[in-house]
């Protein structure tokens, strides 16, 4: 089964409720966990998605965006959001879908990888993937690249495993995989399905 807990805080319709707010949540930031009941064992894992942390917005019928706060106001919302994501996963690993042709997407990504590059966390590791423009003309086996980086994440990360017997704990989940596009919707849900298949495979 597939369980997703949305976030309560900085919640909002689309378009005017976009990024990072100044405690460090972010709009349409969810957790989702995949639950497997096989030969007597119970297998999960967690992935999350949520809105780039930095402060933005898109406003007007052609949904222009805007970086509302420079790098160094932004520096102590995002500390504040690795840091919450910290007390559940020790090892993070963000996955970047955003469209680098596209201006009003790009210039989220160059907040975002400026974030990171300033970033003092040993534990956070960044991939981009311009899934876009990776699988044009519907070249969806393009995806395969960005699996390729992710199954070794996962060798890492594994996934959490206990006998329902003895309730002893075979595994635990050590890290999780943080993926965004900008609205956390079509090219996420494609992502997260793969990575949740790749999971899988490796719980079976």
């Amino acid at each position: 089964k597939i369980i997703t807990r949305r976030n309560v805080h900085h919640v909002g319709t689309r378009y005017n409720t976009r990024g990072i707010d100044d405690n460090g949540h972010c709009a349409n930031y969810c957790e989702t966990e995949q639950i497997i009941n096989y030969e007597y064992n119970t297998l999960s894992f967690t992935q999350i998605r949520g809105s780039v942390p930095v402060f933005f917005e898109q406003t007007g019928m052609t949904a222009q965006t805007q970086i509302t706060r420079n790098e160094e106001l932004t520096v102590q919302a995002f500390s504040k959001h690795i840091r919450e994501i910290e007390k559940d996963y020790p090892l993070i690993y963000c996955v970047n879908l955003l469209n680098r042709k596209k201006e009003g997407e790009n210039i989220i990504t160059l907040s975002y990888e400026k974030q990171i590059r300033k970033s003092e966390f040993k534990n956070l590791r960044y991939y981009y993937f311009d899934m876009q423009n990776e699988c044009k003309y519907d070249n969806y086996d393009r995806i395969e690249y960005l699996m390729q980086q992710v199954n070794n994440v996962l060798n890492i990360f594994q996934f959490f495993c206990e006998n329902e017997s003895t309730h002893e704990v075979h595994k635990d989940q050590t890290g999780t995989i943080r993926t965004n596009c900008l609205d956390c919707l079509d090219r996420t849900n494609v992502i997260q399905t793969r990575i949740s298949w790749l999971v899988l495979e490796k719980m079976l």
